[in-house]
């Protein structure tokens, strides 16, 4: 270095070495800034998509009550209020039946415009063999086919409510 002399080389090492510390000091504090706003930028951006996530759930919520409501209105219209519906409770516990009124009793458990069987249990297993019912000879098993669902029973277990509409 022709043009630069010897103490000024000096001065400017010196110069150079002094401002090295300084300089690495504020790239590091720069370098963990930047990091730190990095950090705060991603927990934002979680923060927007939850926003957004919990936005598109209101607005998925509200259509469905929009829609509940419209339902509503149209049952009232109808007449489908609760209040106007009368509740009947049908307990059958154990009962052996045949079948042919076995048949009766789920036919009359059925839905009609003005009437609902709102079922809790159904439980149907074959009569206890102990009490006879539904016990055949080899002699009578000839007799028909009718005749053995007439004569064979099954127990019966049948728990619900009628719901009825009242005028």
């Amino acid at each position: 270095m022709k043009w630069l002399k010897p103490q000024a080389a000096v001065v400017l090492a010196v110069a150079v070495a002094a401002a090295f510390p300084a300089a690495a000091r504020w790239l590091a504090a720069a370098w963990h800034e930047h990091a730190a706003l990095q950090e705060r930028m991603a927990a934002q951006e979680r923060l927007q998509r939850t926003a957004q996530d919990y936005g598109e759930a209101l607005k998925r919520h509200n259509a469905q009550v929009a829609r509940l409501n419209a339902f509503l209105e149209q049952a009232e219209a109808a007449g489908l209020v609760r209040e106007r519906w009368h509740q009947h409770a049908l307990e059958v516990s154990g009962r052996a039946v045949g079948f042919v009124e076995l048949s009766e009793l789920l036919s009359q458990a059925g839905h009609g415009s003005d009437y609902y069987f709102k079922p809790k249990l159904f439980e149907l297993r074959r009569a206890d063999p102990a009490r006879g019912a539904g016990v055949r000879t080899a002699g009578e098993a000839g007799a028909g086919l009718k005749s053995m669902f007439e004569e064979q029973a099954v127990a019966v277990t049948l728990d619900g409510s009628y719901l009825v509409r009242g005028q």
